[in-house]
């Protein structure tokens, strides 16, 4: 948000994400196009882990495959996302499970695999990597949960063992639904861009 007013960029975000701040919304499929990459949002609802709960991935296509997904909170390296962070933990683990088997698991398995977070973040569990990156492939062979096929047992599997939510979570919930709260005096004033997605 800040580099937002320091570079009067314009915020993309989900049409769903009920933000109280100036955005473009956009749907699930859109596009936006960064020189010569082109980003595709994947609507991959579950664990906004701190965000509205519309959580969102990105794919980077290249040619008729994406190459890459940036896979937000959805999906980590050596883990998933946690469940009940914002949204309660069934609806929470329910969204999950179709947002993996649905979106994410329909990617090549040699798709790079770039999650929002590292080993050590409260928004994922006790297995999450501090790689910055994996495949599809390889998380579908070392993950448990993402064998997991009946939705029951996925969200009984997930929500059995919860740790202690992060202790500041409901206020980042805020603060990322807006209103934006940033002091324009101490941003540095960059070139205008033309578009931020978050």
């Amino acid at each position: 948000m800040v580099l937002a007013a320091a570079t009067d960029a314009t915020i993309h975000i989900h049409q769903d994400a009920g933000v109280d701040y100036p955005h473009e919304p956009f749907t699930d499929g859109w596009e936006l196009g960064v020189g010569s990459v082109t980003v595709r949002a994947l609507h991959t609802p579950g664990s906004p882990a701190g965000a509205p709960p519309p959580s969102r991935s990105s794919t980077l296509p290249g040619g008729p495959e994406p190459w890459a997904v940036l896979s937000g909170d959805t999906l980590f390296v050596g883990d998933i996302a946690r469940p009940d962070l914002a949204v309660d933990k069934q609806e929470g683990a329910e969204g999950i499970f179709h947002s993996l088997r649905d979106m994410l698991l329909e990617l090549p398995d040699d798709c790079e695999v770039w999650p929002g977070h590292l080993g050590g973040s409260l928004c994922g569990g006790p297995g999450m990597d501090m790689k910055v990156a994996s495949t599809i492939g390889y998380e579908r062979r070392h993950q448990q949960l993402l064998a997991i096929k009946d939705q029951d047992e996925f969200v009984t599997r997930t929500t059995a063992a919860l740790g202690p939510q992060p202790p500041n979570f409901e206020n980042i919930v805020a603060l990322n639904q807006g209103p934006l709260r940033y002091e324009i005096a101490v941003a540095p004033r960059s070139p205008p861009v033309s578009w931020l997605s978050i």
